[in-house]
């Protein structure tokens, strides 16, 4: 790089920012990179709430008529899904970081998984066995500055699932 280059870097935390940098190159090929000026031009996320909820996918009642305990084994099928109304990618990496789970897809993208569950019925018991996957719904604000000047701002909403779950009620 010649003495004198600039480039531009992105910054990603709840405000994303553009940072023009003078690289200095000195002897070894190592580079002295110092800041030369912000001009706050970006999007910055307002987190608002966080909750938390299970979607159940798969419901069956298993009975064990017998006097020892019985385990049984079933394929179900969960959703993995990601989805937000965002403006820039990077709003929604930072409302997945203030969820504080990740998700189990990309943004944008859906799609169905089989998994197998197993669950154990004690002797002479009835159970309602059931299965799903949990989601996270993050919302806030987006906001876009530009030199320093909010230009615009908007609501918006991410949902995506983080995880399977199962379990069983004694009937």
């Amino acid at each position: 790089m010649n003495k004198g280059a600039a480039k531009e870097l992105g910054l990603m935390s709840s405000m994303v920012f553009s940072t023009v940098v003078h690289a200095e190159e000195r002897a070894g090929n190592d580079f002295l990179v110092n800041p030369m000026a912000n001009d706050m031009t970006g999007y910055e996320y307002v987190h608002k709430s966080t909750s938390k909820s299970k979607k159940t996918e798969f419901i069956h009642d298993a009975s064990n008529p017998s006097s020892t305990t019985d385990s049984v084994s079933y394929s179900v099928s969960v959703t993995q899904s990601s989805s937000a109304n965002v403006t820039a990618s990077a709003t929604f990496k930072t409302m997945v970081a203030k969820a504080g789970v990740s998700t189990q897809v990309g943004l944008g993208t859906s799609k169905t998984k089989k998994v197998t569950m197993t669950w154990s019925i004690p002797k002479k018991s009835k159970y309602r066995l059931r299965a799903g996957s949990q989601w996270v719904k993050e919302s806030g604000t987006e906001k876009y500055w530009k030199a320093g000047k909010l230009v615009s701002s908007k609501t918006v909403a991410g949902n995506w699932t983080f995880a399977s779950w199962s379990d069983k009620v004694k009937q």
